[in-house]
């Protein structure tokens, strides 16, 4: 599939992150209604660097340490995808509202860690509690990491290779097929490791 001429293309980098598995056939749906055409796909366990050269930016930020331990905990799903640039945009918002309504295993585990802390009081109100919790955790439990179009290629080139990047001959709904039976296996197992792990995840924000 070429470009619409007079359309200006990017290729940057998305990776669904651990709670996302559950919902990966949604988040490919997603980009194909987008036209963003998927060059490459992986699924990887990250490793602490790995995570911390993708977010170098934020590092120093208050949610950067939550951040990299939360996307540590299973496997990520790395993509390299080609589009419109405003398309990309666009998916990454589509996706990340879709990330609120599924509720993400970790994020509910961290909230309800957060509500039963000794930390707060008997009278504290839950609900400015809650609201805190959303706005300080929403760069963690919000399904997808897309690069920014600055950040696009130096972003790609951390997993994928210049051959990784050829525009696909394949159909692309048959490969996504193909993908998706490969990894269905491993989303039932990522489930129950993500469940398992919540009971030990502690946010650097339930510390303060």
């Amino acid at each position: 599939m070429k470009a619409k001429e007079g359309v200006t293309e990017k290729t940057g980098l998305m990776i669904i992150k651990p709670d996302g598995i559950g919902y990966f056939n949604n988040i490919i749906d997603i980009l194909k209604k987008k036209d963003i055409r998927i060059l490459s796909l992986k699924s990887k366990r990250l490793v602490r660097s790995e995570v911390e050269d993708v977010y170098r930016e934020h590092k120093g930020r208050y949610f950067f340490n939550s951040l990299v331990d939360y996307m540590l905990m299973g496997k990520c799903f790395l993509l390299a995808v080609r589009g419109e640039y405003s398309n990309i945009e666009s998916a990454k918002k589509e996706i990340r509202e879709l990330a609120k309504k599924q509720g993400g295993l970790l994020a509910g585990q961290s909230l309800s860690v957060a509500i039963n802390s000794t930390k707060i009081s008997e009278t504290a109100d839950i609900s400015q509690f809650i609201e805190k919790f959303v706005n300080e955790y929403s760069r963690t439990f919000d399904g997808i990491h897309c690069s920014d179009f600055d950040s696009a290629d130096r972003e790609v080139s951390l997993f994928f290779d210049e051959e990784d990047l050829v525009e696909p001959v394949f159909n692309i709904e048959h490969s996504t097929a193909i993908v998706c039976q490969k990894l269905m296996a491993a989303q039932e197992h990522q489930k129950s490791a993500l469940t398992n792990d919540a009971e030990n995840y502690r946010p650097g924000f339930f510390n303060n």
